[in-house]
C-alpha cells in the first residue's frame, strides 16, 4: 500500500483510497456475498469478518486531525484485513464462481459491481453543503 511508505501522503488521496476501498466493500456485501450465501446455504462469515474489520478502520482513517502514527497504524491494520479478506476471496469465493457460474452472469456481475463502486464513489466525493472540505 503505497500510503503505508509515505505517511504524509496527501489527506485528499488517503480519503480516495477509503471512499473506493469502501465501495468495494459495499458491492461485495450487497452483491457477490448474497449469491455465495444462497448458493452456499450459510452466511460467508470468513468473507464478512475481514471486511467488517475494514469498514470499522475505513472511518477512523478519514478522521480530521489525524496524527501520522495513528494513520500508520491503522493502515497496517487495514493492510492485514485488505490480505485476509483477498486470500479468502481468492481461495473460495472465486473459485466457486468461476467453476459454477456462466461467462454471461459473471461479466453481469462485474457489470453490476462496477456500476455500484461507481456510484458510490460518485457520491462519496459529491461536496456537501455545509462541508468545508
Amino acid at each position: 500500500m503505497l500510503l503505508l511508505s509515505d505517511p504524509d501522503a496527501a489527506r485528499e488521496t488517503l480519503r480516495r483510497c477509503v471512499d473506493d476501498l469502501g465501495a468495494h466493500l459495499d458491492a461485495d456485501a450487497s452483491l457477490l456475498y448474497p449469491i455465495l450465501e444462497e448458493a452456499w446455504h450459510r452466511p460467508v462469515v470468513e468473507l464478512r469478518d475481514p471486511q467488517d474489520r475494514m469498514r470499522h478502520l475505513l472511518p477512523k482513517l478519514k478522521a480530521p486531525g489525524l496524527e501520522a502514527h495513528r494513520r500508520r497504524m491503522l493502515l497496517h491494520e487495514l493492510r492485514a484485513a485488505f490480505s485476509e479478506h483477498a486470500r479468502v476471496e481468492e481461495a473460495s469465493a472465486l473459485p466457486w464462481l468461476e467453476g459454477s457460474t456462466s461467462s454471461r452472469a459473471l461479466e453481469e456481475l462485474g457489470r453490476k459491481m462496477h456500476a455500484m463502486r461507481a456510484k458510490l464513489t460518485a457520491n462519496a466525493r459529491t461536496p456537501r453543503s455545509g462541508s468545508s472540505d
